[in-house]
């Protein structure tokens, strides 16, 4: 797919996103499906650990054709929560934690 970005000289900045015709676009990152290498990537983790997330339904995701696939959008939100949690109860190792 063929996409590039046009920046028009307003204030505030406008993003226009020009799509080649016949070429079809998710309309926002929110609805992007990602694998399960994209996740660790995106996420900083090793494969074997979204793996074990996936199967132990720890994360949310799905499989399609035995092969399992992650919304980003819902994994937006998991990690929202996977925050909020630690942030909440305390434990080392978390965001702000004294004993890093």
């Amino acid at each position: 797919m063929d996409m590039f970005v046009v920046y028009l000289p307003q204030l505030p900045w406008t993003l226009v996103t020009v799509v080649v015709p016949g070429e079809e676009v998710m309309k926002d990152d929110a609805g992007e499906i990602f694998t399960l290498d994209e996740v660790a990537t995106y996420l900083k983790v090793g494969k074997r650990t979204v793996y074990r997330l996936a199967a132990g339904k720890k994360i949310p995701a799905f499989k399609v054709g035995g092969v399992w696939r992650f919304q980003r959008r819902e994994i937006d939100q998991w990690v929202q929560r996977q925050t909020a949690q630690t942030q909440s109860s305390g434990v080392p190792g978390g965001p702000h934690s004294e004993h890093e």
